[in-house]
């Protein structure tokens, strides 16, 4: 779990001690257990990938090139960083509204 110094938040963000406070560990079996898909990604909805790029998460990048694999499907990027809900609401629902 990251401390502080890696929340990308200001001092004086009034969601920083909020975020803080919610941080936990990220769950281990999302690296090791696969996804078992019942139905196409999408559902026969279209899909968008938003990729948060301010900086990149390294970790993230095979997702990244998988979804930039698929023709069908919409990319956009942000430059945010991955927990851009909470820093950049205004800019995640932005580009989120564009696709629905």
């Amino acid at each position: 779990m990251p401390d502080a110094s890696a929340v990308p938040l200001p001092a004086d963000h009034p969601m920083r001690d909020w975020f803080i406070a919610h941080l936990r560990p990220h769950p281990l079996g999302t690296y090791d257990t696969p996804v078992r898909l019942t139905a196409p990604i999408g559902a026969g909805l279209p899909v968008a990938y938003v990729a948060y790029e301010g900086p990149p998460a390294p970790s993230i990048e095979p997702s990244r090139q998988r979804a930039r694999a698929q023709s069908h499907w919409t990319h956009d990027t942000l430059p945010v960083p991955h927990d851009a809900e909470i820093a950049n609401p205004d800019q995640v629902v932005s580009v989120l509204t564009r696709y629905g």
